[in-house]
């Protein structure tokens, strides 16, 4: 996750799917854990059932799969590069430290992703209109048809993960995550 003491991006639930199911199956296991109304009471650490461990198995379960549906129907995307066009596609026009908050990498990193992602004709950088010495970087028309194609991909992916889960328990999650992140956006 990006730094809590940076700005964090416009979040989009369909922008990072891996974040977002990742923290989706803690909340899932922390709402049966407990009753929600109760103050949570100083638990002590246990590295099995801590957040990091699960929700980083889980995001790095999920962008196998995922990288494996896409390589199924010949697309050469891994889970990072499919980050980055998910945030372009519903953040139009960003520039790379952005990117990089947003994919929890750090400058390099993203530098090579976006590089990887304009050589196959996904994004392009273009000269900020703001700021003539930063570069922003959009999607391509080829990188707006693949998010398309390969979008019903990632949501199967994540219907497939969470089937056994009723709406209710989705829904409770997603409140759930909606006040851990906005206390953490606040501290």
């Amino acid at each position: 996750m990006p730094s809590l003491l940076t700005k964090q991006p416009k979040f989009s639930y369909k922008c990072n799917y891996f974040l977002f199911f990742s923290i989706v199956i803690f909340l899932v296991f922390l709402v049966n854990l407990m009753d929600l109304k109760k103050p949570i009471k100083l638990m002590k650490y246990s590295f099995d059932k801590s957040l990091g461990k699960i929700t980083h198995q889980i995001s790095k379960g999920l962008g196998k799969k995922l990288v494996k549906k896409f390589t199924d129907y010949n697309y050469n995307i891994n889970s990072l590069e499919w980050t980055a066009i998910s945030y372009l596609y519903y953040n139009k026009e960003s520039n790379q430290k952005e990117i990089g908050e947003f994919i929890s990498e750090n400058k390099v990193r993203t530098k090579r992703i976006i590089d990887d992602l304009e050589k196959q004709g996904y994004v392009k950088r273009n000269i900020s209109q703001k700021d003539k010495r930063k570069n922003t970087v959009e999607l391509t028309h080829r990188g707006e048809e693949l998010y398309l194609t390969l979008a019903p991909l990632a949501e199967k992916t994540l219907k497939e993960a969470y089937s056994d889960l009723s709406k209710k328990e989705i829904d409770q999650c997603l409140n759930t995550l909606n006040k851990i992140q906005q206390k953490l956006n606040n501290e």
